[in-house]
């Protein structure tokens, strides 16, 4: 691990609320230097209620805040494994959040490569945050290890075809993409994610085996078990 790593090591009782404040920090932050702030958001169960306390939070001017997302199944939006879904009912309604300040994965069209290159043209140069979660593989996003052997390609949105996980058709935002933003947060919880949170932080690691290695100089918010084995990376 280099110094330039960033852990946040949190219990379970204030994991979600250290979260929220880490994330709110960016968006104020984003706001004040360039007058909005752009945040692309990831599903699953660790990160949704982080988005219900930020959804109750005070001191966030979400008119400037335009939301994202770093992936998404080749599913409807009222899928039960729709991660716009969850991120609606956990932070866009309880907001009153207007369709211009949200840019969904159109997931549920039967051509992705053009839902793709839809997105593509709705997408920043840069984004100011990304929230990423890793899987006990080391993926995050819709990347996964040995998927992908061709880093290094110019679009910032690719069409994933073979996923291990169902369904094998997902959007995701590129690496080459993702490594542009302004900051990159990963939470990752539990005692399966420590290897994989270890292998990350290691600089000798190979991003495309184990592709969460992309945001190694990113903050990584963990619970003690999902950092129990960077003692290891630390030498110590």
């Amino acid at each position: 691990m280099t110094s330039t790593m960033r852990v946040l090591v949190l219990e379970p009782e204030s994991f979600a609320e250290g979260a929220a404040s880490r994330i709110a920090q960016v968006l104020r932050r984003a706001i004040e230097e360039r007058g909005r702030a752009t945040w692309a958001l990831s599903g699953g169960g660790t990160p949704q209620p982080v988005y219900e306390l930020l959804a109750a939070r005070a001191g966030i001017d979400w008119g400037r805040v335009e939301l994202f997302f770093a992936d998404e199944r080749a599913v409807a939006p009222t899928h039960e494994d729709s991660s716009f879904r969850m991120v609606e009912a956990s932070l866009i309604q309880p907001l009153g959040l207007g369709a211009p300040a949200i840019a969904r994965m159109e997931g549920e069209d039967p051509n992705p490569f053009a839902a793709a290159e839809r997105y593509m043209d709705r997408l920043p140069a840069r984004l100011d945050l990304v929230l990423l979660g890793m899987g006990p593989d080391g993926h995050t996003a819709s990347l996964f290890p040995g998927r992908d052997k061709d880093w290094g390609r110019a679009e910032s949105v690719r069409v994933v075809s073979d996923s291990p996980k169902p369904p094998p058709v997902r959007l995701t935002l590129s690496p080459e993409y993702l490594q542009l933003s302004r900051e990159l947060i990963v939470l990752a919880r539990g005692a399966d994610k420590a290897e994989r949170v270890a292998a990350a932080l290691d600089p000798a690691t190979d991003k495309i085996e184990c592709p969460a290695a992309l945001a190694a100089q990113g903050l990584w918010i963990l619970d003690p078990p999902a950092a129990s084995n960077l003692p290891a990376v630390l030498g110590t």
